[in-house]
């Protein structure tokens, strides 16, 4: 049977299994195991006391021990029930905690990873594997690897008592045992991979549901409501097609069993009965070792089944340690110290990085940021200002070159620290699904009701928020979908602000707004620039012309620096762009 259910390709995941959570836990399932064996031996013990009711009361006509035997089935019987209802209570708790302390641990894991990790997975993919995948490797633990115990006890219990009671007809009955073992390892085999890919094309479902949620007023702006649905059509049936196929492999235990069983049966009332009528063997007797053979057939029966699920259980685990194995490139160093901030002094020494090899994002890209000036990065698209700004942050490590902090390396002090010192307000606004207080004072937990209010008045916020029905503790909906663009932005400007950071970092925070929710950020944006070293990304460029210094980038390369006027009149890229959108706005 081991061979059956553990493949050594996952000898690894169930070692690990093992040492993080049943040795953890080792009381509860040594109860539970308790329970188990009682059990099991409640179901043994009725099975051997049928040959004495029947040789020594029915056969004997023995009416003194009817009323005994009678009791003592129902006290066996009573203490399997209180057993079985004991162990299921038990492991119903154990497998809910692994499933608990394992989403918790697989998510602690994937949200402290650095950007990169996501840039390779997709969303649909994790939120799979944090929900299907931990949920089948809960069956498994519960349904299957703990189930395995209690059914091998019984079926070894009652095989016993076959012996006991007739070794030769008992060695006839196991002629007919690998007529299902070996199917069934072969079926093991197909139902884990059917499983690994059903689990795969699940990931790709939640991940076009999430697009399609996500981007619903492009698709009914596009009338794309048919074509998303043939799509949503394709994804369903492949999993359809997948899991009816996982069906018919499980579903061919049964009939293996039915056989095996019908066999089985078949020779020993044949063989069995010339025997008792050859007075060979006791009626009793036969009857005994026919109680066994039918009481094992669900236990075994149990544990041919209990294959598959242990296979998409450990296809489901492997996903999940392959996650937990998975290391960032961007971590602390060792001895790495706090960022202590003083003035704000921010500079780029030859800083090279490339998001694929082969490619440049930036090429030796060095400048200074004095402190309290605010700096603007000017380019077309892909020419690396959210690169800078991603370096600054941590998100990556620059290939060459190092950038400095108030002269200290940040790769040489903790991310906590460094990004303490940073402040970021992007035209990828991100709110939560909470209430307006909780968002603004995201990352200042500690935040007093007076200093979010205050911070909500500084980003022109305080008046539209005192509107909304419960004011601040109004839910805003998923990602704030039920504020405008320009509330949603001054939302993160107050959250920035509350913040309070000496290095403020904006990527395009006005990009996507209209004029007139442009002007109201625009005033508190200058009011959160004030004493802090700004970088900003800017599109439009009339946005930047206060800047104390304009850097211009090109391919990764910067190419041009200094001030608006002094631009201008270089006729360069700057001059280019500045004079291109002059002209669309005319």
């Amino acid at each position: 049977m081991a061979t059956i259910l553990f493949d050594p390709k996952y000898t690894d995941v169930l070692k690990a299994l093992v040492r993080e959570y049943f040795y953890a836990r080792w009381k509860v399932l040594a109860c539970a195991g308790l329970c188990m064996i009682v059990s099991s031996g409640c179901l043994v013990t009725s099975t051997k006391l049928i040959q004495p009711m029947v040789d020594d009361i029915l056969i004997s006509k023995n009416a003194a021990q009817l009323l005994p035997i009678s009791f003592a089935f129902f006290c066996i019987f009573m203490l399997k029930g209180l057993c079985d209802y004991a162990e299921s209570v038990l492991l119903a708790c154990f497998g809910q905690r692994v499933l608990t302390d394992l989403q918790v641990r697989c998510f602690q894991h994937i949200i402290c990873t650095d950007i990169q990790f996501f840039n390779g997975i997709s969303t649909g993919e994790l939120i799979s594997r944090l929900t299907s995948d931990v949920s089948r490797l809960q069956d498994m633990v519960t349904s299957a690897f703990v189930r395995i115990s209690k059914d091998a006890i019984t079926v070894i219990g009652l095989v016993g008592v076959a012996f006991y009671t007739d070794p030769e007809l008992a060695c006839v009955t196991l002629i007919v045992l690998p007529m299902t073992l070996w199917p069934g390892r072969i079926i093991g085999r197909h139902v884990r991979k059917i499983a690994g890919q059903t689990q795969s094309e699940m990931g790709r479902w939640a991940s076009f549901l999430s697009q399609c949620f996500q981007g619903i007023r492009i698709i009914k702006a596009y009338s794309m409501e048919d074509i998303e649905t043939k799509r949503a059509a394709c994804i369903t049936q492949r999993v359809y097609n997948l899991t009816t196929r996982s069906a018919r492999m499980r579903s061919i235990v049964h009939p293996l069993m039915e056989l095996a069983g019908g066999m089985a049966t078949c020779l020993i009332i044949s063989i069995g009965g010339w025997l008792v009528i050859q007075n060979v063997r006791t009626t009793g007797a036969l009857f005994s070792f026919l109680g066994a053979l039918v009481a094992s057939y669900r236990p075994l029966k149990s544990l041919l089944n209990l294959n598959a699920t242990m296979q998409e259980g450990l296809a489901a685990a492997q996903r999940l340690y392959a996650i937990l194995a998975t290391r960032p490139r961007v971590i602390d160093r060792v001895g790495a110290k706090d960022l202590v901030t003083s003035k704000g002094r921010v500079i780029f020494e030859s800083v090279r990085f490339s998001y694929r090899e082969g490619t440049e994002a930036l090429s030796d890209v060095s400048f200074v940021v004095e402190p309290g000036r605010k700096v603007a990065l000017v380019g077309a698209s892909g020419a690396g200002k959210s690169t800078l700004l991603s370096l600054l942050l941590r998100f990556y490590d620059p290939a060459h070159g190092r950038i400095l902090i108030d002269g200290q390396d940040i790769a040489h002090v903790t991310q906590a620290s460094l990004r303490r010192a940073l402040s970021l307000v992007s035209q990828d606004i991100s709110l939560f699904d909470d209430t307006v207080r909780a968002n603004i004072a995201y990352g200042s937990p500690q935040a007093s009701f007076e200093t979010i209010q205050k911070a909500a008045k500084a980003s022109a916020a305080h008046e539209f928020i005192q509107e909304l029905p419960q004011g601040y503790d109004t839910p805003i909906g998923e990602n704030g979908v039920t504020l405008s663009g320009g509330q949603r932005q001054r939302l993160s400007i107050a959250r920035a602000m509350l913040k309070n950071a000496p290095i403020l970092l904006l990527d395009e925070a006005t990009s996507a707004l209209d004029g007139a929710s442009e002007q109201k950020v625009q005033q508190a944006i200058n009011y959160l620039t004030k004493g802090r070293t700004t970088l900003m990304i800017a599109h439009r460029l009339s946005t930047i012309l206060d800047a104390d210094e304009i850097f211009v980038l090109d391919r990764g390369t910067l190419v041009e620096r200094g001030k608006h006027e002094d631009l201008l009149t270089r006729r360069g890229m700057y001059a280019h762009l500045y004079t291109s959108q002059a002209f669309q706005g005319a």
